[in-house]
């Protein structure tokens, strides 16, 4: 694919957790260009997204006898940090961000899918103008 190489900036590899294992990391981003001809035009592999295909990340829970007591006890929080404690299962984040570094999607297709959503806000309504008889 058209993918990029670049390094991504201190800030960002530091909020997602990711200064220190940015060392021995190579990072891409998608470009979206070939070049034809000297002219540069969109790639028809990826259609412009630099990446091919798609690729999921899961996170799985391997549920053990402990788990599935909390779970009965409708404590859903404890069973998984339980197998997440016990199994040292990788966060959905964590998951992520291991396809970034093997270079297989971007730190900013990461973040667009696993940010929080912004809420929307309700459009204000313009104030009634003053009429004046």
């Amino acid at each position: 694919a058209c993918r990029q190489r670049y390094q991504p900036d201190e800030a960002q590899l530091k909020k997602l957790g990711m200064a220190e294992a940015a060392k021995d990391a190579q990072f891409y981003r998608a470009s979206g260009k070939v070049q034809v001809k000297n002219k540069l035009v969109t790639c028809d592999a990826c259609a412009g997204s630099g990446y091919t295909g798609t690729i999921g990340v899961f996170e799985v829970i391997a549920l053990d006898a402990p788990a599935r007591m909390l779970i009965s006890k409708n404590d859903l929080k404890g069973a998984y940090r339980h197998a997440r404690r016990e199994t040292r299962m990788p966060s959905l984040q964590e998951a992520a961000l291991s396809r970034v570094r093997s270079g297989d999607t971007s730190i900013d297709e990461v973040v667009r899918v696993l940010a929080p959503k912004k809420p929307k806000t309700a459009e204000r309504s313009a104030p009634a103008a003053e009429t004046t008889s």
